[in-house]
């Protein structure tokens, strides 16, 4: 399953996050491109995934993932992928995931 790619990145110092979701409960494998997993929910039909990554370069980027269990049917995979560009004053990227939403500031 995958994310679909992004645009180019427009600066060097880039966060992205993808999430993947399907229609059957399943556990996801490790993702692809140094992507990493924040937060999984597979108690249940619908399997939602999200990751994400910092990227250093401008240029194009996603992730793809595996999963276990039973085959999801064609038309319930989805997968998308966005950027967000760093705020002036370099002052980075904080993003925390509580128990129900990530909080980006």
């Amino acid at each position: 399953m995958s994310t679909g790619t992004t645009a180019t990145t427009a600066q060097a110092n880039e966060l992205c996050i993808g999430c993947i979701g399907f229609d059957v409960d399943n556990s996801t494998g490790s993702p692809t491109n140094s992507f990493t997993e924040v937060t999984e929910r597979a108690s249940g039909a619908p399997d939602l995934t999200i990751l994400e990554r910092i990227v250093s370069a401008t240029g194009t980027y996603g992730t793809t993932v595996s999963w276990s269990g039973s085959t999801p049917l064609t038309y319930g995979l989805t997968g998308c992928i966005a950027t967000f560009k760093e705020a002036g004053g370099g002052g980075g990227f904080n993003v925390k995931k509580s128990s129900t939403f990530l909080v980006f500031s």
